[in-house]
């Protein structure tokens, strides 16, 4: 489909606007189904997180504007985006998604401008969400006043315990 230039220009400004975004995510899509792809973007729909397909030539002008520096062998690949404001989603959802399907493909991403690979995406993928360490700091603060009020329990419960024998 031949797109005419202002379409183009359209397009070019939609992705610098997209770009500007903390991670940026490249997904090898080749071989998927439109079953595997549409389920992708369900799953990443749930997370407010978009799945964008983009033509290469246009992502190169783009990231070439924006000094962002990706290896070739990845620019030459069918490739989708998925933008986020938060780096570790993205990476925990493909990576949730790819226990599933075994697909799609990481090849890489952007952090705040600076070129990350598979290897990095997938420790990303492994981190803790912001909630889950959330959860764990609260959990921590809260055990001690917990078993705090749990000692001072025992000795009630166990002198109710000897007056009911005794009853």
């Amino acid at each position: 489909m031949l797109l005419t230039k202002e379409k183009k220009s359209e397009l070019l400004s939609d992705l610098k606007n997209k770009l500007d975004k903390k991670m940026i995510l490249f997904i090898g899509y080749q071989g998927m189904s439109n079953e595997l792809i549409s389920g992708l973007r369900d799953t990443l729909a749930e997370k407010d997180l978009s799945l964008k397909v983009t033509k290469n030539t246009l992502l190169r002008i783009v990231l070439k504007e924006k000094n962002i520096e990706i290896p070739q062998e990845i620019l030459d690949q069918q490739l989708a985006i998925i933008i986020s404001d938060d780096e570790i989603i993205p990476a925990k959802s493909v990576h949730e998604f790819m226990k599933i399907n075994e697909m799609p493909q990481v090849l890489g991403g952007v952090i705040d401008g600076n070129f990350i690979d598979q290897a990095y995406v997938k420790k990303l993928a492994m981190l803790p969400t912001r909630e889950e360490l959330l959860a764990k700091v609260v959990g921590s603060i809260s055990s001690p006043t917990y078993s705090f009020v749990n000692v001072l329990n025992a000795n009630i419960r166990g002198l109710i315990n000897v007056l009911s024998q005794i009853k």
